[in-house]
């Protein structure tokens, strides 16, 4: 049987069968609820570290690029759960990042691990032991196997079998809390677990490691931790040792936040296609029920005659295009405005309301058009007729008004109209019957 049929997988990957597994894994009941209480426990140490690192044993090793980490001095905890621990902040939404730290198929768990980590080669998804439900959607727990990469190019990727626990917890402060934990399953549970072949590559174990969000007093800003068993040399001095742990922590952190941006990317991408389908169906469906018409005649006349014509030409030019239903426009008709509506009622009050709004709109912009010609022209009639203007006076008066910004003996006119000029010079003429020019500024001339 191959491990695609064991497991049951839709989702295969590549090198699978020449890894680990060789039989099913099957999870009784006492397995089973093992795991989950081990999964439940992962989740509680964690939040015990994370509220104990402001005391003793634990000390501040450095602060930079705004990540403050913590290690446990202390010598006679050395088999604790975590003696790394780190402190930053992000911005989002607690609840969608709660969502995604459930990672319940192959892809999601892939595209988490190797932005986390440099060293991963592949994963699965085992089991599913716990996922979420409509009273609970950010519990989740479940089993993955996972192959790395050696820093040694002569050995063999090590793999681990890990279990993953997420839940949204609130702390006896009344503090919403989102979790993400994981750790190596111990080797006897493997072996209830798996059947191993003689050549297959050894299993190595993970100690706990995790990040856990918290929402602050600013809004849409995340405070979050991150925990993990950072083993150092007997012989390693310290500034090594600190070099090390820093950048091990921001390379957890920071795959972790583009992670996050991942996810938040590909939802605003379902969102924009959902929607411009929706869109698509509507106007489909516009398009369907549109085929059944009838010519109504628009009651209220708020267009000009101007806007009665174009209405006339563009419901001919369609009822030739598109072969509509319509009644027949001639001159000899009224110039009221008609529209091709659907017999639907909700349809056609949709259609009435649109219209309506549309005449309103050209009626509007055919008067200001006008009201805009008309000032154009009383403007020109204005500088072009006043042939009688004293020099200095008008001189004097123009340039405190910025209106002239140079004078010439050469008339030259320059159309209103004309496209990428700056001003316009407007002729005029002086009492010693010599032309010049007045300059003027776009802005100024209308």
């Amino acid at each position: 049987m191959s491990p695609n049929q064991a497991f049951g997988a839709p989702d295969t990957i590549p090198g699978w069968k020449d890894h680990l597994f060789t039989n099913e894994i099957y999870l009784s009941s006492s397995v089973r609820d093992v795991l989950l209480q081990e999964g439940e426990q992962m989740v509680t140490q964690l939040l015990s570290i994370a509220r104990s690192t402001r005391s003793v044993p634990w000390e501040l090793v450095q602060r930079k690029n705004r990540i403050s980490i913590f290690k446990n001095s202390d010598q006679t905890t050395i088999h604790s759960p975590c003696n790394t621990h780190a402190e930053s902040t992000a911005h989002g939404e607690l609840t969608d990042i709660a969502k995604w730290n459930v990672t319940s198929t192959t892809d999601s768990f892939n595209e988490l691990m190797q932005m986390i980590s440099g060293d991963f080669v592949e994963g699965k998804i085992l089991a599913n032991l716990l996922t979420p439900t409509e009273s609970d959607p950010y519990e989740f727990i479940g089993l993955r196997w996972a192959s790395f990469k050696t820093s040694i190019p002569t050995e063999d990727d090590y793999n681990m079998i890990l279990l993953e626990s997420s839940k949204f917890t609130v702390d006896a402060s009344g503090q919403r809390i989102a979790c993400s934990t994981l750790k190596s399953v111990k080797s006897s549970i493997v072996d209830k677990l798996v059947c191993i072949r003689q050549d297959s590559h050894s299993l190595r174990t993970l100690p706990l490691t995790g990040f856990t969000f918290q929402a602050t007093e600013i809004p849409r800003r995340i405070k979050f931790t991150y925990s993990c068993y950072f083993a150092t040399p007997n012989n390693f001095p310290n500034w090594a040792v600190n070099i090390g742990m820093q950048v091990e922590v921001e390379q957890r952190i920071q795959g972790r936040i583009r992670f996050f941006e991942s996810c938040r990317a590909r939802e605003a991408t379902a969102a924009v296609t959902m929607a411009t389908q929706k869109h698509i169906d509507d106007d489909l469906l516009m398009h369907h029920s549109s085929r059944n018409v009838k010519a109504v005649p628009f009651v209220e006349h708020v267009a000009s005659e101007t806007v009665n014509i174009s209405y006339k030409d563009e419901f001919e030019s369609e009822r030739r295009s598109k072969g509509r239903v319509l009644s027949p426009i001639n001159d000899s008709q009224s110039a009221t405005p008609t529209m091709c509506v659907s017999t639907r009622p909700v349809n056609r009050k949709a259609l009435f309301e649109a219209i309506s709004q549309s005449q309103k709109l050209i009626a509007q912009a055919e008067a200001a058009n006008a009201l805009a010609q008309h000032a154009r022209d009383m403007f020109l009639e204005q500088f072009s007729g006043n042939n009688a203007l004293d020099q200095n006076s008008q001189h004097c008066a123009d340039k405190q008004h910025g209106l002239i910004t140079g004078c010439g003996t050469k008339s030259k006119k320059f159309s209103i109209e004309q496209q990428g000029t700056d001003c316009r010079r407007i002729p005029a003429q002086r009492r010693n019957s010599r032309p010049y020019n007045l300059v003027l500024t776009r802005q100024e001339a209308f």
